[in-house]
């Protein structure tokens, strides 16, 4: 289960490195996505280590598959035109979805 702790840790790094923010009633609806996307999810949340290199990439991972028709966060290598097409359905999606809310809209 995921502690008051946990869940506010992953809202500070979704936040900080993907510029969204989600209420608890939000999460509980999709909990399982970040379950299944993040390898010891509940280990890192609570524990503080979803910020770490390993887990947040798993964590943009899940973003993208939750909010885009991506199956992962683009890389550098992708190029900025396939950035941009990510960026520009990560925006609309997130926009109308209960309980998410971008709190950021510039990522380059």
């Amino acid at each position: 289960m995921l502690t008051e702790s946990g869940f506010d840790k992953l809202n500070e790094v979704m936040n900080d490195y993907y510029g969204v923010q989600v209420t608890r009633e939000a999460f509980i609806l999709h909990e399982q996505k970040f379950v299944e996307g993040v390898w010891d999810f509940y280990d890192e949340a609570n524990g503080g280590g979803i910020s770490d290199t390993m887990p947040r990439g798993m964590v943009a991972n899940v973003l993208a598959r939750l909010f885009t028709d991506y199956k992962e966060w683009p890389c550098n290598g992708d190029g900025p035109e396939v950035f941009n097409k990510f960026i520009d359905q990560y925006v609309k999606n997130i926009d109308s979805t209960d309980g998410f809310t971008l709190e950021r809209k510039n990522y380059g």
